[in-house]
């Protein structure tokens, strides 16, 4: 996985690799100890819903990380919450279209 900017509110990251399994109805990808996103599992189910969840990540204040959204052929729509104690201290979209 690649990200580019601030990501974080870190420097632009080196590309990170994570390893996965799968099966006919669920893709898994699982991080652990990453420099930009610490432990992170991401789903991918086959009827095109997408979760993951991160912990331990190295940002000062950030605790957990987590995403919901779906997937499919043509896009990816997920929403986020980042949250610093137990209280969301971030909350947004990730919509990526196919054109």
């Amino acid at each position: 996985m690649s990200s580019s900017g601030a990501v974080f509110g870190l420097v632009d990251p080196d590309p990170s690799t994570f390893s996965g399994s799968y099966d006919e109805s669920v893709l898994t990808f699982t991080g652990t100890g990453d420099g930009v996103f610490g432990d992170l599992t991401m789903i991918f189910s086959a009827d095109g819903t997408v979760t993951a969840s991160g912990v331990a990540i190295p940002a000062t204040n950030i605790d957990t990380l987590s995403v919901k959204g779906n997937v499919s052929k043509t896009s990816f729509d997920t929403k986020y919450t980042l949250r610093v104690g137990g209280v969301i201290f971030a909350e947004g979209t990730l919509n990526l279209t196919k054109i």
